[in-house]
């Protein structure tokens, strides 16, 4: 983690007002209340907010404290990102704005290109094609991509994502940069998602909390104080390749009884089908067990145990308050979602003084668009700041 120091404390301080805006329109007196800063310092943010274009007064006065105050909004139809989400089976690109309604989206299969250079050229040709659906009035912030990781977010390169070797040394950022001049953010799906979570969803409730997401693998981040997480190298892992098994086999990234040789929902479907031909998909299965299907359940359960011993850690060491569900976890989530809650919270070492929270993502739209929308909005409105 970063030192903190009052570079840290600034930017803090202002992803609390950012995300209280996207959330309602308040007062500065409002703000000073719940955030605890003096007035003054709200003052300084918000004049600073306000310059830049990403805040701005409304016309409603509201009565607080018995004095009439003017609210604060952010700025919507000014601001919007060009998005890509490369996964492992397909790319999305899209267009979405500030307050996270995604304006456009596309899905194209990764089958459809000879290489990755074919893949960012056409992302590039269609983003400039969706441009013409941005307002008059709008403007393209920049470009948000988001990839399997692990990604050098700062040289824009993925680095050696398991089952993604064609994309391994390649820099995402090189041509998109070509092509725009505008900032270009890159971050891995995880991080992206988490950012998506802390603006738009149950994140905004939460100072720090985790997001488990299953897509084509099983990743996590976190955001810590409305941050997001990283190591001093910038290079976030994950989960999915800790190990949870240390007599388990050899998993393909080299490691010993990796989290996804046990917990993928593909593979619990292909263990569940030498019981059950009729459970054919992870929806099947996870429905199932909401309806209390006996065998489906134990099943769910085996998946909790063996997502909460990777998660334990890092809920112990960071005191997370929740943890989001996204991705293939969501669907028909409420039975996983109380078996991850009751054993994180069985496992937890401080049980008697806090109690950790488990749903799953409530964000609509597009998660994929809104988590590379989310990696460009956090790094121009808030990481430039430290």
């Amino acid at each position: 983690m970063k030192r903190i120091n009052s570079s840290n404390i600034k930017a803090h301080n202002r992803s609390l007002i950012i995300i209280m805006l996207l959330k309602e329109s308040i007062s500065r007196i409002e703000i000073a209340a719940r955030t605890g800063l003096t007035r003054a310092a709200v003052s300084l943010i918000v004049h600073s907010l306000m310059e830049e274009g990403i805040v701005r007064e409304t016309t409603k006065l509201k009565s607080v404290n018995g004095r009439r105050a003017t609210l604060l909004e952010i700025v919507k139809d000014h601001w919007y990102a060009g998005c890509v989400d490369i996964s492992r089976e397909d790319v999305v690109v899209g267009i979405a704005d500030l307050c996270g309604s995604v304006l456009v989206g596309e899905v194209k299969s990764l089958r459809a290109f000879e290489s990755p250079d074919q893949v960012m050229a056409d992302c590039i040709e269609t983003l400039k094609r969706m441009e013409k659906d941005i307002p008059r009035d709008g403007r393209l912030l920049g470009v948000g991509i988001t990839t399997p990781g692990p990604v050098d977010p700062l040289q824009g390169v993925i680095i050696k994502p398991v089952r993604f070797s064609a994309w391994h040394g390649y820099n995402v950022r090189c041509l998109i940069q070509n092509s725009y001049a505008c900032p270009v953010a890159i971050e891995n799906n995880e991080l992206g998602r988490a950012f998506a979570e802390n603006f738009y969803g149950f994140g905004r409730k939460s100072d720090s909390f985790a997001v488990l997401t299953s897509q084509y693998g099983i990743g996590c981040s976190a955001i810590l104080q409305h941050r997001g997480y990283r190591p001093p190298n910038g290079i976030s892992v994950g989960i999915g390749h800790s190990t949870i098994d240390t007599n388990g086999e050899r998993c393909e990234c080299g490691n010993i009884g990796c989290l996804e040789l046990y917990a993928l929902p593909e593979i619990m479907v292909r263990n569940a089908r030498k019981e059950d031909a009729s459970i054919t998909s992870w929806s099947v299965l996870s429905q199932r067990a909401a309806a209390g299907d006996t065998f489906c359940r134990s099943l769910i359960q085996k998946e909790a145990r063996y997502l909460v011993s990777a998660l334990i850690g890092l809920v112990n060491l960071f005191a997370l308050e929740c943890i989001i569900l996204s991705g293939d976890f969501c669907v028909h989530s409420d039975y996983l979602a109380a078996c991850i809650e009751t054993e994180v919270n069985e496992r937890v070492i401080n049980k008697d003084r806090m109690r950790i929270h488990v749903q799953a993502s409530d964000i609509n739209g597009d998660i994929r668009v809104l988590g590379a929308a989310s990696a460009l909005f956090n790094e121009l409105l808030i990481d430039h700041e430290t």
